[in-house]
């Protein structure tokens, strides 16, 4: 039987409980439709409802009430210019952390996910139109950007299944610096900082504490406390150990063979200064020098401690007001073994102590040092119109250059073999550079 409502105010039930009642109906056949749509509206099973359209199950509701949407899609739908929101909600007392709300923002076109904490929504994902990711950050630029009010407040870590820490990444939010962290204690073990600098097994980049740090212009410094700080292993064949190489050309090695370890392209150096500690003044590569009994001197003026601030990054047990780089006192650096010397101006100097090699430039603190080669390959400087034959021994000619010898007998004033009559360089005065075995120490 059917009725149809058409103009009318009411109707009295058809029940006398008040209700209305009707076949259970099926999906093609819905017990409640309209005249003009005959095959969709709702139908009823044991203790559910039923939607259907064009005799096609499309949602139901249980008895445990949960709504169930079988074919299609289910859309929330905010309107023309309005944002679509769904709501979670556990239960309906005073705990408001127990409501999530999603919403699709119609004007940024993003996606937030949000919690109710004390009364208030508090964005916690969002998701762009971009495939980017904030958490805690509405706004990301990346592609998982993480909140960083703090230093800890945008760490990213793993954990087992017994929820103990195994590893993490931390952006400091006060030194910009990347760090990361392992085991179950959380301690940092590697860190970049804002300058690009790589820090390993410290927090910062001071020489004297152990760790190693590789800066972004090409430095590397380790330091260990105890033991080797650098091993190399080759292994199955001998070869190259360490190759040296100046703007695009190997000038040597370290290599092995057997047992035996072998530097190829190499002479002995070291460290002087002339008498008196003077300024640097012109010596021309090769020139013959000659050892004074004056000790070099490095002296050092005294330097305040530095203390740890706020602006610093503290490392693990370190507060702010605490000593970062201890208080230096005004000394003069140990030395018991590297004297001072001269351009030789004696003939047959039994003092010769090699050859003018460069100033040192890679020290901004003490200026006036140079590096004096004393045994090994290098060249040596030979006056105009003194002539040389591959094989002879070398003495000071007095002047800064070297001559031969009268015998072949190595003397305490044997300062070199010449190895090759081939001229490396010529200069103004004429005098002239030759290789050479350098024999002065």
């Amino acid at each position: 039987m059917a009725i149809t409502i058409d103009g009318t105010d009411g109707i009295s039930p058809l029940k006398a409980s008040g209700q209305v009642q009707t076949t259970t109906g099926t999906a093609a056949a819905p017990a409640v439709a309209s005249s003009s749509d005959a095959d969709s509206g709702l139908f009823f099973g044991t203790n559910e409802v039923n939607i259907s359209t064009g005799g096609t199950l499309r949602a139901k509701v249980d008895s445990s009430g949960k709504l169930d949407v079988v074919s299609g899609d289910f859309r929330v739908t905010g309107g023309e210019g309005i944002s679509a929101a769904l709501y979670l909600v556990a239960d309906e007392g005073d705990d408001n952390g127990d409501s999530w709300r999603i919403i699709s923002n119609q004007d940024a076109n993003d996606l937030t996910i949000s919690n109710n904490d004390s009364g208030s929504f508090s964005d916690l994902f969002t998701f762009t139109k971009a495939g980017h990711l904030g958490v805690g950050h509405g706004s990301p630029q990346f592609g998982l950007t993480l909140s960083q009010e703090s230093d800890d407040s945008g760490k990213l870590g793993w954990e087992d299944g017994g929820n103990d820490k195994r590893a993490s990444i931390t952006c400091s939010s006060s030194s910009d610096a990347l760090q990361f962290h392992t085991g179950t204690s959380d301690a940092e073990r590697m860190r970049i900082d804002s300058s690009g600098r790589l820090i390993i097994g410290k927090t910062a980049t001071a020489f004297q504490t152990a760790g190693a740090v590789f800066f972004p212009h090409g430095e590397l410094n380790i330091t260990r406390d105890g033991g080797v700080p650098v091993f190399i292993r080759r292994n199955s064949d001998d070869g190259q150990l360490i190759n040296f190489n100046q703007d695009g050309t190997s000038e040597g090695n370290i290599s092995v063979s057997g047992s035996t370890v072998a530097i190829q392209g190499a002479h002995l150096s070291r460290w002087s200064q002339l008498a008196g500690g003077a300024a640097r003044t012109e010596i021309l590569r090769g020139s013959v020098l000659s050892n004074l009994d004056e000790m070099c001197e490095w002296a050092y003026e005294a330097q305040d401690a530095v203390l740890y601030t706020e602006k610093d990054e503290l490392p693990e047990g370190v507060s702010v007001g605490d000593v970062k780089t201890p208080a230096v006192e005004a000394h003069t650096e140990d030395n018991e073994q590297l004297n001072r010397m001269k351009v030789s101006d004696v003939e047959g100097d039994v003092n010769v102590a090699g050859v003018f090699q460069d100033w040192d430039d890679d020290d901004d603190t003490h200026t006036n040092d140079f590096n004096c080669a004393m045994t090994g390959d290098f060249v040596i400087r030979i006056a105009q119109g003194t002539t040389v034959a591959r094989g002879d021994l070398l003495m000071s000619a007095g002047d800064g250059t070297a001559k031969p010898q009268d015998d072949d007998i190595v003397r305490s004033k044997t300062i070199a073999k010449v190895t090759s009559t081939t001229v490396s360089c010529t200069y103004d005065d004429g005098s002239y550079c030759v290789p050479c075995v350098l024999m002065a120490c």
